[in-house]
């Protein structure tokens, strides 16, 4: 759109003037109207007798005040000043005409003293000062055929938000146009052909960015067709932004968007480079960084006053890019890449356009077509050209595949038709068997049915053989457990008979020798004792192998696993303090205060608790014995919860497992106990329960002569 607004500056000519003295002379308006362009005298001051057409003004500043507002070094420090010129109508002028007004700044504009119009906000604050761009809005105009006329513009200026940079921005700083009624209605219908012809590459180019987008979509893997659909999406929003000045008066918006606008492009060209390396599959390399970097630099160098790299910023960035994108194709061409020869089309299209667009007023025309017209179409073409030849390459690869489809689609036909035939005459085929297979279906019927009579009863044997499999391993476990107590009661209930013949003996001997019978009675006493010690730790071992084999009937209930663990705790302390006299241990817990009640069995988990706990107590225990000056046996016990599980754990300062054992921990009959202390299915049995019984972990950790920790984990 920026291009549009210079091809409206350059189309717009010189109908007549003359001017003589200080008094520009109006003959009659031509077809682009009378520029105001010589004879205006600035003053910078504030006075309003400056307005009065007698005012002398002939010690006033020639000014051209069209010129670039960047240009006007006088406007810009004086902030509040006055233009004056002088008309002087020819004797068959048209009187009676409009003003069209184009500015950079806040304006107050009088006719011979009368005030006819102002645009922006005028105040000698920068800050408070607000400029207007009419854009050639009309203003009544009547001229006296008798006298002199006097036009006096006063004029603030307002910094713009950025001054430096480059044009199209740089607008006339103050520039009016005597024009008729039907010269303004043909601007109008230029105004909104003008806007239309931008409108409609930015439709085409956004159309093609949802196409790539769809693209991309389906094929996360084709990254060219994102960074494509980002370079037209970002080109159709720069096309859209060029249509908006019209509608935003305020200088401060038109630079705003026209910013929005470049930096948009910049980074549109970006993702175009980017583009156009991946879809040949080249290797970014210095080239890409350096126009890269030239980018980036023209977004903050484009309006840097007096900066040598100033010139990044302007149409030699544009060129950098287009030289670059042409340097790839070509190369990609020579390399006989595919696409490189669609893409060239597009390249050469678009220097063509734009080569006509630059030269637009020199080509020859038909008579009543606008070259302000040709000049927006010709560079509405350029810059859709080579986004509309990569649209064509992705449409012929779209075609490839289709045919590549329909062949496939014939072949995939031509094989169903053979299929059909193969499946028709098999039908056929079986058909024919059909009867015979009847025949020996009904023989086999019979073969089977004795065959799985006798595959059940194999079945049944292959059972029974598993149980007694199962029962031997279970009994060879008990056997060699139970061997070492039966095997020190049968020794001591031998001992025992001999004793009592003794004592038999003794107690027929005259005299009788009462001490030698004491002493037999307390070895027999003894013998007795160990007999029933021993057969207690055999009864134990029976009971817990009972316990490890039979399964369990409790019911799950809702439980405070908190209260639960807190119970066994304590019972299990008691116990042990009954068992070994004297012991101590300090109790530490840590109980989740946001656990609710979970499903379990409380009877099978308060026997997975009461052995962890026993077995810390006889842990830490062990170590006490152990007589080191500063150890104070502890156990801690905690819980916690989370999203879909409850953990607690069991630890203590004991002694600790060895590295060797601890894999075997959970083996039936397998403890770390000396003979006698323990049967070595408690941890087996919890194992079991946690595991399988409520789809759990039990989790040990433990450092040798340091600390044990159990963990049980619990599904909520």
């Amino acid at each position: 759109m920026r291009y549009c607004f210079i091809l409206l500056t350059l189309s717009c000519g010189l109908s007549a003037f003359a001017q003589k003295s200080e008094t520009f002379q109006l003959y009659g308006i031509g077809q682009e109207g009378i520029l105001l362009q010589n004879g205006w005298r600035f003053h910078a001051d504030d006075n309003p007798d400056f307005a009065r057409p007698d005012y002398d003004d002939r010690h006033w500043q020639s000014i051209d005040p069209t010129r670039p507002i960047q240009e006007l070094a006088p406007i810009q420090q004086a902030g509040i000043g006055w233009l004056r010129i002088h008309l002087k109508p020819a004797p068959n002028f048209q009187t009676n005409a409009l003003l069209q007004v184009y500015q950079m700044v806040a304006s107050e504009i009088y006719l011979n003293g009368r005030l006819i119009q102002r645009y922006g906000v005028l105040t000698a604050d920068p800050g408070t000062c607000e400029a207007y761009q009419p854009s050639g809005e009309p203003i009544a105009f009547s001229l006296s055929d008798k006298a002199e006329s006097v036009l006096a513009v006063r004029v603030a200026y307002c910094p713009l938000l950025s001054p430096h940079f480059p044009a199209p921005l740089s607008y006339s700083a103050f520039s009016a146009r005597i024009t008729t009624i039907p010269q303004v209605a043909h601007f109008y219908r230029n105004r909104i052909a003008l806007v239309c012809i931008n409108l409609i590459p930015s439709a085409l180019l956004l159309i093609l960015g949802l196409i790539h987008f769809t693209f991309f979509y389906h094929n996360r893997s084709q990254y060219v067709n994102l960074y494509f659909a980002i370079y037209t999406v970002l080109f159709a929003i720069g096309y859209l932004i060029g249509a908006l000045p019209f509608f935003f008066p305020r200088v401060f918006f038109q630079e705003l968007l026209f910013i929005v606008g470049f930096s948009l492009s910049i980074v549109g060209f970006g993702f175009n480079a980017v583009a156009h390396y991946g879809l040949f599959s080249f290797r970014r390399g210095f080239f890409f960084y350096l126009i890269m970097a030239c980018g980036v630099l023209s977004l903050f160098m484009a309006h840097a006053p007096d900066n040598p790299l100033k010139w990044i910023g302007g149409p030699v960035i544009w060129v950098l890019f287009s030289a670059e994108l042409l340097r790839v194709t070509i190369l990609a061409l020579r390399k006989h890449r595919p696409a490189a020869g669609v893409v060239v089309t597009g390249h050469a299209l678009q220097v063509l356009f734009l080569i006509l667009f630059i030269n637009v007023y020199t080509l020859p025309l038909p008579s009543g077509i606008d070259p302000s017209y040709v000049g927006s179409l010709l560079f509405s073409l350029s810059a859709i050209s080579v986004p509309m030849a990569l649209s064509l390459f992705l449409a012929r690869e779209f075609a490839k595949i289709s045919q590549l489809l329909a062949v496939k689609l014939l072949e995939v036909e031509t094989m169903s038709v053979q299929s059909i035939a193969h499946e028709k005459e098999k039908q056929w085929l079986l058909a024919t068997q059909n009867e015979t297979l009847e025949a020996q279906v009904s023989t086999r019927t019979a073969e089977l049915k004795d065959s799985l009579h006798q595959l059940k009863i194999r079945q049944d044997q292959l059972v029974q053989r598993e149980k007694l499999a199962s029962l031997g391993e279970l009994t060879a476990g008990i056997a060699h457990e139970i061997q070492n107590p039966l095997n020190l009661v049968n020794n001591f209930a031998e001992v025992s008979v001999e004793l009592s013949d003794e004592l038999n003996q003794a107690m027929q001997q005259v005299p009788l020798n009462t001490a030698f019978v004491a002493e037999l009675a307390i070895d027999l006493g003894q013998n007795a004792g160990h007999i029933a010690r021993n057969g207690k730790r055999a009864s134990g071992i029976v009971k817990s192998m009972l316990e490890h084999s039979r399964s369990s009937t409790g019911e799950r209930q809702p439980t405070n696993l908190n209260a639960l663990a807190e119970e066994y705790l304590h019972l299990a302390y008691q116990g042990m303090v009954a068992q070994v006299p004297g012991f101590s241990a300090q109790l530490h817990t840590d109980f989740a205060s946001d656990l609710n009640e979970i499903e379990l069995v409380p009877q099978d988990i308060g026997r997975v608790l009461q052995n962890l706990f026993y077995n810390a107590f006889y842990a830490v225990e062990k170590r006490n014995e152990q007589n080191e000056t500063t150890y104070q046996p502890q156990v801690w016990v905690s819980t916690s919860v989370s999203d879909s599980q409850v953990s607690l754990m069991v630890r203590d300062n004991g002694t600790g497992i060895p590295p060797d054992l601890i894999a075997k921990i959970y083996q039936p009959f397998f403890t770390t106990k000396p003979t006698g202390q323990g049967t070595g299915l408690g941890l087996s049995i919890s194992y079991d329960i946690v595991t399988k019984g409520h789809a759990g972990q039990l989790l040990v950790d433990s450092e040798e002569g340091k600390y044990t920790s159990f963990t049980i984990i619990l599904p909520i």
